[in-house]
C-alpha cells in the first residue's frame, strides 16, 4: 500500500518503545505503561519491529 503512495519516501514508528504513563494504570494489564511500542520497556523486539526491519531491508535493497 505505500508504495503505491506517490512521492512517498519513508516513515518511523510512532511509537518505537513502551514507556512508563501515569494515564496508563490498568492494574495487571498495563501497569503503568504504555505498550504501543515496537519494543517492549524490557529492551525485546516484538514481533512488530521483525515486520518494521523487513519493509525497511526491502526498500533500501531496492534503492541500491
Amino acid at each position: 500500500m505505500l508504495e503505491k503512495i506517490p512521492g512517498f519516501t519513508g516513515f518511523t514508528p510512532w511509537i518505537l518503545c513502551d514507556f512508563r504513563s501515569p494515564r496508563r494504570p490498568l492494574p495487571g494489564i498495563l501497569d503503568g505503561w504504555n505498550l504501543k511500542g515496537v519494543i517492549g520497556h524490557d529492551g525485546e523486539k516484538k514481533k512488530a519491529f521483525a515486520v518494521q526491519k523487513k519493509f525497511y531491508d526491502e526498500k533500501q535493497n531496492k534503492n541500491r
